[in-house]
């Protein structure tokens, strides 16, 4: 459990804290964030980008750099600059935050994909 961490770091930085107390009157609401998908809330479109990065691996490849996984160098759905990630980061706020706490542990099927983490940013 990380309840203590976060408690330490509460304190020690001041975040939602009132004076000594923690603001909300409590220190973890793990409990509440652990809901199982229910399907009550639709689960947002992921946001993801077509970014070709394929000098970027041509140059990872030619420097004989050790890799694991792979991805399809003309399509590389995650941010590549700032503009894209500030764009993610708008969509997450707008899409995933209002429901992240409740549901930011869960996991289901859907489509025959598994997916974790509902509403985190993908």
């Amino acid at each position: 459990m990380m309840e203590s961490f976060y408690r330490r770091m509460r304190k020690r930085f001041d975040v939602l804290m009132e004076e000594e107390q923690p603001a909300g009157g409590g220190w973890d609401f793990g409990t509440e964030n652990r809901r199982s998908y229910d399907g009550r809330v639709p689960i947002p479109p992921p946001l993801v980008f077509a970014n070709d990065v394929s000098g970027i691996i041509e140059t990872i490849r030619g420097s004989k750099v050790n890799t694991f996984g792979g991805i399809d160098p003309r399509r590389l759905i995650w941010p590549i600059d700032r503009p894209q990630a500030l764009k993610l980061l708008e969509t997450f706020i707008t899409d995933g935050l209002p429901h992240f706490g409740t549901y930011q542990d869960a996991m289901t099927v859907r489509a025959g994909r598994f997916s974790t983490a509902v509403f985190r940013s993908h």
